[in-house]
């Protein structure tokens, strides 16, 4: 009696955030991702395989936001970018991301949607307006990578990322010049 193999679809591998320059990167300017979920993604609770962004892990939102809000869909089927800031290009396994502008935005996560689950990240706003994403992270119910269904932008409000801190030795320059100038005062009132 001859033994028969049998196939069995492999897990998808983990998601990979990064630049353009991290090797393997699934989506640019990424800090971060949150493995294979199954169904569709929404902001809101609907059913029918659908996952809620707000509640996916644990009751909780994805990266520990519970007010993610659909901005914007890129979608094959619909032949483009659907309202708000997203605009895209690809029709199989990778493509392009891009935005007009984060003004107003506080934090920002870009979904990828193919086969029967997605994947989410967390964009760096301050890292520019664009990037690539790929299904790398994704696979069919044949263990198969899949090709795009949509990519989804969900925001929450808020400013930019607020400019960098004033440097330790600038900061020290102007605390020393302004002590300075106070005992330079003090000097100045106890002469008169």
């Amino acid at each position: 009696m001859a033994l028969q193999a049998k196939t069995v679809p492999l897990p998808p591998p983990s998601c990979v955030f990064g630049t353009s320059s991290t090797t393997g990167v699934d989506v640019w300017n990424s800090t971060a991702c949150v493995n294979s979920i199954g169904g569709n993604d929404s902001d809101k609770t609907v059913g029918n395989g659908v996952t809620n962004v707000n509640t996916a892990v644990a009751g909780g939102g994805l990266f520990g936001i519970n007010a993610w809000t659909l901005n914007s869909r890129y979608s094959i089927t619909a032949g483009g970018s659907i309202s708000g800031l997203l605009s895209g290009a690809g029709t199989g396994q990778t493509g392009t991301w891009s935005v007009s502008s984060w003004s107003g935005i506080g934090a920002a996560m870009l979904v990828v949607k193919a086969g029967n689950n997605f994947v989410s990240y967390l964009l760096d706003i301050s890292a520019g307006l664009g990037g690539g994403w790929s299904t790398q992270a994704l696979r069919n119910g044949g263990g198969q990578i899949p090709g795009i269904s949509h990519v989804s932008l969900y925001t929450i409000p808020g400013t930019t990322p607020p400019p960098a801190p004033v440097p330790v030795p600038a900061a020290g320059l102007l605390l020393i010049g302004a002590l300075g100038g106070l005992a330079a005062l003090r000097g100045k009132k106890r002469q008169a």
